[in-house]
């Protein structure tokens, strides 16, 4: 660390010189330009052409397998690029099949170009317009509704419904991925405007609750897909012990989206205490689909206890979310 003076460069304007070392392992020279990024009490100097050059990316297609380049246009979205070439010689057909499906599950992504080696990708959403509250906001109501009616369609062996929720988790990884998206602008110190940074605490705490919400409607299809792709007959006693447990466990969600939303303290801590009695139905409930021997019921058990464990999750991270926030006030 070195200290450097601040020189008084006349009128209202301040200077201090860079080093020399870091001016030269970014090959800058005279009459070149920088960005400055305030960052609570810190100020990031950063060469202009990492601006530019971390918002631009490129795929190569050549023997990437399917699989590495559905990760790796989902990776580019999340680390906040803004235009993304794909190249091949050629591009084709099931590539580009795959690319059109994994854009369409990207908010804001756009195909702007297409040819036969190359297609070009571009951002059109505007981020300073949004907020975690509102993607967090739609991800409680759509895992709600999601989980809801997984249980409604098992109890009523509803196929259309089952298939229905499975689709719908289509949109829950796009706000997912955006909520990612967005906090990775908090995250990097090369890019970026002032305007969209969040201090790094609150992004992960942003973070890991859609970790919980995604992980929620990931046990919804996983219930939904009992009954779309098998046939389940549960007995008419289980059907209603199943409807019963949902309806005292279901309502600590929406609990959850109020203290998640106010970093409400005292209401994470409601929702911790009654874990002795939301454990114990749970329990009852399991032993009742053991009685049943199919292995296909247990998962109904399984999902509802990782229900109020994703929950009870949401609630820690909210207590330690609070003290923080308190505590640098």
């Amino acid at each position: 660390m070195e200290k450097r003076k601040i020189q008084h460069t006349g009128g209202s304007s301040f200077s201090i010189t860079l080093p020399k070392k870091w001016i030269e392992s970014h090959k800058l020279k005279k009459h070149d330009f920088v960005v400055s990024l305030e960052r609570g009490d810190s100020l990031i100097v950063i060469p202009h052409y990492l601006v530019e050059s971390q918002t631009k990316g490129k795929i190569y297609l050549d023997n990437l397998r399917d699989t590495f380049l559905k990760r790796e246009l989902i990776a580019h979205y999340i680390l906040g690029f803004d235009e993304l070439e794909v190249l091949g010689s050629p591009i084709k057909k099931e590539k580009r099949l795959i690319i059109r499906r994994i854009v369409e599950a990207l908010a804001g992504f756009e195909i702007i170009e297409d040819s036969a080696n190359q297609i070009v990708i571009r951002n059109i959403l505007n981020i300073e317009k949004l907020s975690f509250r509102e993607s967090a906001s739609r991800m409680f109501l759509m895992t709600y509704s999601m989980f809801q009616d997984a249980i409604t369609s098992t109890c009523e062996n509803n196929k259309k419904l089952a298939q229905d929720i499975i689709e719908r988790d289509y949109e829950i990884n796009k706000l997912y991925f955006l909520i990612l998206r967005q906090n990775r602008y908090s995250f990097q110190d090369k890019i970026y405007d002032e305007k969209l940074t969040i201090p790094p605490i609150r992004a992960i705490y942003q973070e890991g609750i859609a970790v919980q919400l995604e992980r929620i409607a990931d046990h919804a299809v996983k219930i939904a897909k009992i009954i779309a792709e098998n046939n389940l007959s549960l007995s008419k006693n289980l059907t209603i012990a199943l409807q019963e447990t949902a309806e005292k466990i279901l309502p600590l969600l929406i609990e959850a989206e109020h203290f998640v939303k106010n970093i409400d303290k005292k209401g994470a801590h409601e929702v911790l205490d009654q874990a002795d009695k939301i454990k114990k139905i749970i329990n009852n409930f399991s032993l009742k689909v053991a009685k049943q021997k199919s292995p296909r019921a247990s998962i109904l058990s399984d999902s509802i206890d990782r229900l109020y464990g994703y929950i009870s999750n949401m609630a820690e991270l909210t207590i330690d979310q609070a003290i923080v926030e308190k505590a640098i006030q």
